[in-house]
């Protein structure tokens, strides 16, 4: 008789989830797959229409012709693809990664506008063979992009020169403001415009006006007036100048910066299959000295690398004429792109000098007055407090005389033998 086993309920029933949660985790790896493999079919379809990649090599090929030259390294399996195949066995769903899209940022030059314009208008001509000139220019876009990162430092450096200057001249203001208090001219000197008022007029027009009004004219005051807009302007040196730079190597780096990488990426393939081609052609030719025949084989082989000689030379003239033409539009037309640059420059310095000149070539004439009539007045002061010490000293000196004459007199009219007795006597020598 046959024997039976009998299990424990919870045992069969352990077993039978199980066996559910192993048939979810084989359809979720199984859709996983297959939507891996979908994507994979509609980027190589894409890839090939566009006319980027080779087809791939068949099996009966030779493993070293198969293993194409490949810049990147690429065909290893990403730590992305890793970490969602285990969360799919593990029986997790893979996260969904959303890119996310930047904030577009305000161009504040036309330098990108018009270097996708000469790019965009580039004729491709097989017959025009370009590689030659790329070495030539590219020496005089490498001299062209060091002054250009040279401009940049040098332009901030003015920026934070003219802070540290306005920085120094509100110091030494403030310090003259200082050692003038208890004296007749600190109205002239440290007198301050109402800070309340002030902030209310963001113009150097508007601080004259509150100057004005308050008949406040000092040193300190026109400073403060001198201030009232240097964070406009500032900020148009901000973003007319130091911005502007920024966006020029900007540009620059991204439309010449990858199309020297390309072609530099397309004349290494290039150079790839013209060594393997010499090795396969110096087999060759060492088979038929021989007298040897050549394995078909490696007749394919030969055959395949020759093409794709030919394909990536091809391709490489393309793009370095493509190169060519884009850094002639960068070196040869810089003008185009230097002249707004100097434009904005002579407008802010106008700005700047219209600025000073309101506040303090302006505001300095009446300071300067008002100065000079303070002099006069103390010095007109100072002479009356003088003479009027002089006279006094003058009326005491006055007295004296008078007291000793009115003696002598006394003396005269009394009785004395002798001149000597007489002056001894009432003591006026």
């Amino acid at each position: 008789r046959k024997a039976t086993r009998t299990y424990h309920p919870c045992v069969l029933l352990s077993v039978l989830q199980l066996g559910k949660q192993e048939k979810r985790i084989h359809k979720k790896v199984k859709l996983y797959t297959m939507n891996q493999e979908n994507a994979e079919e509609a980027n190589e379809v894409g890839s090939l229409s566009s006319g980027s990649l080779e087809p791939p090599p068949t099996g009966s090929e030779d493993q070293e012709d198969v293993d194409d030259y490949d810049a990147d390294g690429g065909g290893a399996e990403t730590p992305t693809q890793e970490s969602d195949a285990a969360a799919a066995v593990e029986g997790q769903v893979p996260k969904i990664r959303e890119k996310t899209q930047a904030t577009p940022i305000e161009k504040k030059t036309n330098i990108d506008a018009r270097l996708t314009q000469a790019q965009e208008s580039y004729t491709r001509d097989a017959s025009r063979q370009r590689s030659k000139d790329v070495g030539v220019l590219s020496t005089k876009f490498r001299q062209f992009r060091i002054h250009l990162n040279e401009l940049k430092p040098i332009i901030k450096s003015y920026q934070q020169a003219n802070k540290e200057l306005h920085a120094a001249r509100t110091k030494l203001y403030s310090d003259l403001a200082v050692m003038s208090v208890d004296s007749p001219f600190y109205d002239i000197v440290g007198k301050k415009l109402d800070s309340d008022a002030l902030s209310e007029a963001p113009t150097t027009e508007a601080a004259i006006q509150v100057a004005e009004e308050s008949q406040t004219h000092s040193l300190v005051g026109v400073n403060q007036i001198a201030k009232a807009s240097l964070p406009v302007l500032e900020a148009e040196y901000q973003e007319q100048i130091v911005d502007y730079i920024l966006e020029w190597q900007a540009a620059v780096a991204n439309k010449v910066d990858k199309l020297m990488k390309d072609t530099e990426d397309m004349r290494v393939k290039q150079q790839h299959y013209r060594v393997k081609l010499e090795k396969l052609r110096e087999e060759k030719s060492a088979s038929d000295a021989k007298g040897k025949d050549f394995p078909m084989r490696k007749r394919e082989k030969l055959v395949r690398n020759e093409e794709k000689y030919r394909q990536s030379m091809n391709e490489h003239e393309e793009k370095a004429s493509e190169l060519c033409h884009m850094l002639e539009s960068v070196v040869n037309l810089a003008w185009q792109d230097m002249m707004p640059l100097v434009q904005h420059t002579m407008i802010w310095e106008r700005a700047r000098y219209d600025n000073d000149d309101g506040s303090y070539a302006n505001q300095f004439r009446v300071v300067l007055e008002s100065l000079s009539q303070e002099i006069t007045r103390v010095e007109a002061e100072e002479d009356s407090e003088d003479l009027e010490a002089a006279l006094s000293i003058q009326k005491e000196k006055h007295e004296i005389l008078k007291d000793k004459l009115n003696r002598l007199q006394m003396a005269l009219s009394g009785d004395w033998e002798t001149k000597n007795e007489l002056f001894r006597k009432f003591d006026v020598m």
